[in-house]
């Protein structure tokens, strides 16, 4: 072979070569925007660098019969060749999951079940699925006469019950929750009512006025002869409300609320500090009412004692204490001598 055709052959090869890599890289280079690509592209560039012959060379003379000699060239172009196939599988293994199909749900079975039966044939139709899991119940299993439906006995625990499905292929999963409502059985109809008419009954208690749970004749026991009583005008809340006052004026009672169960009743006596016999007898009120509101409270003569001293000593303060649901309250306006005991619900 004369050395002009020699020539000839080996520039068709190179050309062969480089339209080869060329076209790999450019494919690669600009599909969509993914580093495994260019990487590959750049790889399969540098790799006719490196196999492309020196000058004075002939095409395979230093790459087959004398590899060993040129270790650093033929070390590089091996590591490029591993590095570009292993990017290409990379990629290839990336782009196959990104556009592999994600399962989807159609439900076949009546959301709404008439009868108030525990058992429910679940049925829906899964594309691009391999797997349906119902979370608590079980696997669904195949239809014999369509692959892509589903099927499963569930029970329906309750009127209303809600399932997550998991559907499953071999990249991807996707999640739906289905609501199956059915009828009440006459059980949980009868739960029901009961836990209505319970639920009622407390919100009734708590919008209800509390009352002291004494009538209007046990705060008056021992004390119709110092106060005479009279029914006022009716609070802006429509609630009765009876004012009476001593003879001497330095003791008003004020008693609200139905005469059979009372809400709040408070007493108001003075203390003048040059009369001794209307401080006794204002102090006798004053236990006598404290008796009388809040009944069979063995500790009333000392926490009455306590809280007419501590305000004594300090009277910017309010004495409180508590007694069978009640609020004992006791309070000094020093300025004027007068002592205010009021008893409210708790």
């Amino acid at each position: 072979m004369s050395t002009n055709k020699a020539d000839k052959k080996h520039l068709w090869k190179v050309g062969i070569f480089w339209f080869f890599v060329g076209s790999y890289a450019l494919f690669f280079y600009f599909t969509p925007a993914n580093p495994y690509h260019v990487w590959f592209g750049f790889l399969l560039l540098l790799i006719g660098v490196w196999l492309h012959p020196l000058k004075g060379e002939k095409f395979f003379e230093n790459r087959v019969s004398k590899f060993r000699n040129h270790k650093t060239r033929a070390g590089l172009t091996l590591a490029g060749l591993l590095v570009a196939i292993a990017s290409f599988g990379i990629n290839l293994q990336q782009y196959g999951v990104e556009n592999y199909p994600t399962p989807s749900f159609i439900l076949l079975s009546p959301k709404n079940v008439s009868e108030a039966s525990l058992d429910y044939e679940l049925k829906l139709q899964a594309e691009d699925a391999t797997s349906v899991v119902v979370e608590g119940q079980g696997v669904m299993t195949q239809s014999e006469s369509d692959p892509s439906v589903y099927e499963l006995m569930i029970n329906l625990d309750s009127p209303t019950s809600t399932f997550n499905v998991i559907a499953k292929n071999e990249h991807k999963q996707s999640e739906t929750s289905v609501q199956i409502t059915r009828e009440e059985t006459q059980e949980e109809e009868e739960e029901r009512l009961a836990k209505q008419a319970e639920l009622e009954e407390k919100l009734a208690q708590q919008s209800a006025p509390k009352t002291l749970g004494i009538s209007y004749d046990q705060v008056m026991e021992s004390l119709t002869d110092f106060f005479v009583m009279e029914k006022t005008a009716p609070l802006n809340d429509g609630r009765e409300r009876y004012m009476g006052q001593t003879d001497n004026d330095l003791a008003i009672l004020e008693i609200i609320g139905d005469k059979a169960d009372i809400d709040k009743t408070t007493l108001i006596i003075f203390i003048p500090s040059d009369n001794n016999d209307v401080v006794l007898q204002n102090s006798a009120l004053a236990l006598k009412f404290i008796d009388n509101a809040a009944p069979n409270w063995a500790g009333a003569n000392d926490w009455l004692n306590e809280a007419v001293t501590s305000l004594t000593t300090n009277p910017n303060q309010s004495i409180k204490t508590t007694h069978d649901n009640k609020l004992i309250e006791a309070s000094l306006a020093s300025g004027l001598g007068m002592l205010t005991f009021s008893v409210s619900p708790k």
